[in-house]
């Protein structure tokens, strides 16, 4: 007599159904604000990229001599004199600072041939190891508007790249010159003796002048 084997029905545990978590819109905008600050930024530094390279391909850089008068965008610069601070103070009988004049051969400034000037036209002495060097700058304003004008357009720059700014104790102000209007300022500028290849430079937006200065003058033992 054959035996009835049970039906035996295996049951699988019930599966959930997939639960899918929304995601917030808070992360969507957040995602999309990092997305827009990628693109701003790479396209920043795509468009600061292509005005560094149209600036030095287009503006142009002139090399004057000093006392020459150049012109950039209708505003004339003449450096009319530049000499060195010698390195030994004023004296209090003369009252006055010894300068020499700057030579641009690469030749040894003699500082014992140089020319006089008011101490209270210069305040102050360069610290030990620099020179001081006194331009006398002026700047007219021959177009159709005004143009800002500033003692931070000009520097004194070495063929290395080392860079100086002129002084605070200049009487050359940042000001605004109208059409027709000139100013004359002095400015000074500490270097390092002994320093070569230096340059005035005057830096305006649409080009560049460059008046060759030589070396600064080294240290003279007989001030010491």
């Amino acid at each position: 007599m054959s035996r009835r084997i049970p039906n035996v029905i295996s049951r699988q545990p019930a599966q959930l159904p997939l639960q899918l978590t929304p995601v917030s819109k808070l992360s969507l905008s957040v995602r999309r604000l990092l997305r827009l600050l990628v693109v701003t930024l790479a396209l920043f530094i795509i468009a600061v990229g292509v005005g560094v390279t149209l600036r030095a391909v287009v503006m142009p850089k002139v090399t004057a001599q000093i006392g020459d008068t150049v012109t950039i965008d209708s505003l004339h610069l003449t450096v009319a004199a530049a000499g060195w601070v010698a390195e030994h103070k004023h004296s209090d009988d003369t009252n006055e600072i010894t300068l020499t004049p700057v030579q641009t051969d690469e030749s040894v400034v003699d500082v014992s041939s140089g020319y006089a000037m008011p101490a209270a036209m210069m305040p102050g002495m360069p610290e030990e190891g620099l020179r001081r060097l006194r331009m006398v700058v002026t700047l007219s304003n021959t177009g159709d508007r005004s143009q800002t004008v500033s003692a931070a357009d000009f520097e004194i720059v070495a063929a290395d790249g080392q860079r100086w700014l002129p002084l605070a104790i200049g009487s050359f102000r940042n000001q605004h010159l109208a059409p027709g209007q000139a100013v004359e300022g002095v400015l000074f500028a500490d270097i390092p003796a002994d320093t070569p290849d230096l340059g005035i430079v005057w830096t305006r937006r649409t080009g560049e002048v460059r008046l060759p200065l030589g070396t600064a003058p080294g240290h003279d033992p007989s001030h010491s």
